[in-house]
């Protein structure tokens, strides 16, 4: 039997807080008593392939299967109106797939490096924060598809997306640029915070992502009783 929407959520909320809190624990370690676990970087939030990035991208595919199960959910329930809120979970699981697709083949990270090369690392050049420019554009497409279709599901489960939304775009896109910005202007003495900044980042996303998929799993089990 699937667990609950209320039950996942808590059970996801506690591995994620276990996982922050062995993270700072290791900051700790290394930047203040300068003496870092051996084992550390398998649970810093800024790191890829150990145990935060796994768990995120986990968080993910949660998400993307939550997310297909309920186009097959909105077309069933004929009071819905079944064909936008069908396009809405499709563009969302499109969208969840992407991401899931930039984490596992780092191309952000590719994309901004190359960039940064070709702006010779100066952050006043138009070069310098180029390499979001597609990610805008392709977000953007498909948040106006989420925008249009967006109305056509119930209210609160309307009121739960957004909520999440909110605080996985303020951990992705806010505290992502505070970081970026803070480690230009503050250079090498950065590290710290830097650090503490993408952990708390990573956190809000993760949160977010949690929320999301507690709203998905809402929408499937409420509106499989109307079925």
């Amino acid at each position: 039997m699937l667990l609950q929407p209320k039950s996942l959520a808590r059970i996801l909320i506690v591995i994620v807080l276990f996982l922050f809190t062995a993270n700072l624990v290791c900051i700790y370690a290394a930047f203040i008593l300068e003496d870092p676990f051996t084992f550390g970087w398998r649970f810093y939030f800024d790191r890829g392939l150990n145990f935060p990035s796994l768990f995120s991208l986990l968080l993910l595919i949660i998400g993307i299967f939550s997310s297909a199960a309920n186009i097959s959910t909105a077309k069933e329930n004929v009071q819905l109106k079944s064909a936008n809120a069908g396009t809405f979970w499709i563009t969302l699981t499109v969208s969840l797939s992407l991401i899931v697709i930039d984490k596992i083949f780092f191309l952000h990270n590719l994309l901004r490096m190359k960039m940064l090369r070709k702006a010779n690392f100066d952050s006043s050049s138009l070069l310098y924060f180029s390499w979001i420019t597609p990610y805008i554009v392709i977000f953007l497409f498909l948040g106006l598809v989420l925008i249009k279709s967006f109305p056509a599901l119930p209210r609160v489960v309307r009121k739960q997306l957004l909520k999440s939304g909110a605080v996985y775009i303020f951990g992705g896109v806010v505290l992502e640029f505070l970081g970026y910005y803070y480690r230009i202007t503050a250079g090498k003495n950065s590290e710290f915070a830097v650090n503490m900044i993408r952990s708390v980042e990573e956190l809000f996303q993760m949160i977010g992502l949690i929320f999301c998929i507690y709203s998905m799993r809402f929408y499937k089990q409420e509106v499989a009783k109307e079925v």
